[in-house]
């Protein structure tokens, strides 16, 4: 009989289990995961997936963005899409807002610092 939270070493499918242990049954369940390869938690941005709620939770703090971003906005990110272009110049931008703070340089005649 094995001890609850022990994993013994088998050939499952022949792949080599490892031996690992776990006061929590709960810790080794999930630990099992890492044996299937399964990744059932995806990110609805970019679609990347993990194996573990917290490992996506953490990769999604690494979208630079505003949490309520629509996924257009944030998939221009990595198409390099700039839909929204000026038609006083040849300038082009990723969000409607730029455009929209970016034609206020032509109204006054002057660039705004970063325009």
């Amino acid at each position: 009989s094995e001890e609850p939270g022990v994993e013994v070493q088998r050939e499952a499918g022949g792949i080599r289990q490892c031996c690992k242990s776990f006061s929590q049954s709960s810790h080794l369940t999930t630990h099992m995961i890492t044996h299937t390869g399964a990744k059932m938690f995806s990110c609805r941005l970019c679609g990347k997936r993990f194996s573990q709620s917290h490992h996506l939770g953490s990769h999604m703090r690494t979208h630079n963005f505003q949490p309520k971003v629509a996924p257009h906005s944030h998939r221009v990110i990595h198409t390099g899409s700039r839909p929204f272009s000026c038609s006083e110049c040849d300038r082009s931008f990723t969000q409607s807002s730029n455009l929209t703070r970016h034609m206020k340089t032509h109204s006054r005649g002057g660039a705004l610092p970063g325009s």
